[in-house]
């Protein structure tokens, strides 16, 4: 099968100029006009309420990070420059699509932090002390991938805790996708999806910038109809209003 890959050298200091307007040129006709309804029903449904894990119990009740507050955050480990860079980029991205402020904690503050981005040797993530993460689901989870997340929920169904872990010693394209799909999946948008491409969530595309069906996805995901703690049932039928009124309110990119 012909993988869509969607990537950019960000190394040229002409990349985000160049880069957008090559991606309006791709995908402006692409997104929601190719993707029929169903499928961008099916796309949501898929990454929001299923789990890319066996382990883990996929959602029963729609989850993101609560807002009217910024999301505090912490890194750990020993970054790249460029890491670091491609993670401002896609957090940057993300607040954009949300609403959601992002508040880096350092120092001592560093332990209080909603969000923990941990940039590790593959050989430390199973090493890694995670509270509320028991051993043997982080063992699993490093098997999977080179990459992960993890987030935690309170009584309502807000995430209130996540973790994203990154092999820092990837080859550039793997982790600055890995970063990518993780800050977004963090975020509420959990599983793999191969209901549309191009998309972050199909596991037939390697990206470093989401598609607009995908900053479509978050984007409604945070929509105020969106209410946390809505049923499978409740949610599926306000993404289908939020699909019938248009186009969204606040830039995708």
């Amino acid at each position: 099968m012909i993988k869509c890959n969607l990537y950019f050298d960000r190394s040229s200091p002409m990349m985000d100029l160049r880069a957008l307007f090559i991606l309006w040129l791709l995908l402006l006709p692409y997104p929601l006009q190719a993707a029929s309804q169903a499928q961008m029903e099916r796309f949501f449904e898929e990454v929001v309420f299923q789990s890319e894990y066996k382990e883990v119990a996929a959602p029963q009740r729609l989850s993101k990070w609560p807002s009217g507050h910024a999301v505090t955050l912490a890194i750990h480990g020993t970054p790249k420059k460029e890491q670091l860079e491609w993670t401002k980029v896609h957090l940057t991205r993300i607040s954009n699509l949300t609403g959601l402020a992002f508040k880096h904690l350092k120092g001592q503050e560093k332990g209080s932090a909603g969000l923990h981005l941990f940039y590790v040797e593959r050989s430390q993530m199973a090493n890694l002390k995670l509270p509320g993460v028991s051993q043997p689901l982080l063992q699993t989870l490093v098997k999977h991938g080179v990459c992960f997340f993890i987030t935690a929920k309170n009584s309502r169904s807000e995430i209130i805790r996540g973790y994203v872990v990154i092999d820092r010693n990837g080859p550039d394209r793997g982790v600055d996708n890995c970063i990518l799909e993780e800050l977004n999946q963090v975020m509420g948008l959990p599983n793999d999806s191969d209901a549309v491409r191009p998309s972050i969530f199909n596991n037939q595309c390697s990206m470093s910038q989401p598609s607009l069906q995908d900053s479509f996805l978050l984007r409604a995901l945070y929509d105020p109809r969106m209410q946390v703690g809505l049923s499978k049932d409740e949610a599926m039928t306000q993404f289908r209003a939020i699909l019938k009124s248009g186009p969204i309110k606040r830039p995708l990119w």
